[in-house]
C-alpha cells in the first residue's frame, strides 16, 4: 500500500485512534479534524500528516453532518500526494486494508463502499456505505466536490446523508443531467399521480366557484360590498389552487426515470466490512443516548444491506 493513503476523518475515538496508532503508524496517514477537537493528548506519529479545519461558518446539511464529513474530507484530500486513498473515520477502526487496497485497485474505474448502510436495492435512492470510501483520489475528491455542490444548492427534499455521496458522483460522471426536471422527479418519485383524484378536485371547485357566483348575482343588490368582495377573494383562491393543482399533475406526469441500481452497479463496489475483522464501527441515530456500536458483530443482512453490488435483494 505504499501508492495508497489513509485518511481519518470527523470525531476522534480514543480507542480507535490508539488502534490506527498501533497497526497502521508506518503508513501513509492523514488525519482531518475540526478545530473544535482536543488533540493535546494524541501522540500522532510523526510521519503522519494533520490537517486541523475551521468550524464552518455556515451548515448546510446537519443530518447526519454530512455536511461535516464532506468538507474535512475534502479538505484532507488535498493533502494526498498518492494516487490512490481509503478513507475511513475516526470513531472506527478498521483492519486488513490491504483487501481495501486490493478490491479498488482491481475496480479502478469504480469508488469502493463499504457494505455497512450499502442499503438493499429500492429502500433509498443512490445510497452507498459511507464508512470505507476508497479509490483514486481524483474520483474521491470529483464525488465529494459535486456532492457539496448539491448540498449548497439545496433543492434535494432528502435527508440521507449517503444519498449526497453517491448521487454526486454520478452526477460527476455526467449520467445524470442534474436540472429542474431530474431533480423534480427524485424528489416527488414516490407520489402517485391518480387521475380521478384530480377530477374529482376540479369539480369540487368549480362547483364552490358557481355556488359563490350564484349568491353573488342573487344577493347583489342587498349584500354589502365587502361581502361580495369576500365571495369574489374566495372564488380567486379557489382558481389559483386549480392553476397549482394542474401545474403540479404536468409535472408528475412528465417525471424522468430516477431509478439508480444500474449506475451504482457502474459506478461503485461493495467491499463486506466482516472480511475487515477486527474491527469497531457506530452509529448515532438521534442523539449520543442513541449511539451503538458495532465489534466484529455487524449483520448485513439484517439492517438490510448489500455485500455484493451485483445482489438482487
Amino acid at each position: 500500500m505504499k501508492d495508497c493513503t489513509i485518511l481519518l476523518q470527523g470525531k476522534i475515538n480514543k480507542e480507535c485512534f490508539d488502534l490506527w496508532i498501533k497497526n497502521y503508524s508506518n503508513n501513509l496517514v492523514i488525519v482531518s479534524v475540526w478545530e473544535t477537537e482536543d488533540i493535546s493528548e494524541l501522540k500522532i506519529p510523526k510521519n503522519w500528516k494533520l490537517v486541523i479545519n475551521d468550524w464552518p461558518k455556515k451548515r448546510y446539511k446537519k443530518d447526519g453532518n454530512i455536511d461535516l464529513q464532506i468538507i474535512s474530507t475534502i479538505n484532507g484530500l488535498r493533502n494526498v500526494k498518492t494516487d490512490w486513498v481509503i478513507k475511513a473515520r475516526l470513531d472506527e477502526y478498521w483492519s486488513n486494508l490491504d483487501l481495501v487496497y486490493k478490491k479498488m485497485t482491481s475496480n479502478s474505474n469504480k469508488i469502493i463502499s463499504s457494505s455497512m448502510y450499502f442499503r438493499k436495492w429500492g429502500l433509498y435512492d443512490f445510497h452507498i456505505g459511507d464508512k470505507i470510501i476508497a479509490g483514486k483520489v481524483s474520483e474521491l475528491s470529483l464525488m465529494f466536490n459535486v456532492a457539496f455542490n448539491i448540498i449548497e444548492k439545496n433543492v434535494l427534499t432528502t435527508n440521507i446523508p449517503e444519498t449526497y455521496l453517491g448521487l454526486g458522483y454520478i452526477v460527476a460522471k455526467g449520467d445524470i443531467d442534474f436540472n429542474e426536471k431530474f431533480i423534480y422527479s427524485l424528489n416527488y418519485k414516490e407520489t402517485k399521480f391518480d387521475k380521478k383524484s384530480s377530477l374529482d378536485a376540479v369539480k369540487s371547485a368549480n362547483d364552490a366557484i358557481k355556488t359563490n357566483f350564484s349568491t353573488i348575482i342573487k344577493k347583489g343588490n342587498s349584500m354589502e360590498i365587502s361581502k361580495i368582495n369576500e365571495a369574489l377573494e374566495h372564488c380567486k383562491k379557489i382558481i389559483e389552487y386549480c392553476i397549482n393543482y394542474n401545474e403540479l399533475v404536468e409535472k408528475l406526469k412528465s417525471r424522468v426515470d430516477v431509478s439508480d441500481k444500474k449506475l451504482m452497479k457502474k459506478y461503485f463496489e461493495i467491499i463486506d466490512i466482516n472480511e475487515l475483522k477486527p474491527y469497531i464501527a457506530t452509529r448515532k441515530f438521534t442523539d449520543e443516548a442513541s449511539r451503538v456500536w458495532f465489534r466484529n458483530d455487524f449483520d448485513n443482512k439484517k439492517e438490510n444491506c448489500l455485500t455484493n453490488i451485483n445482489e438482487k435483494n
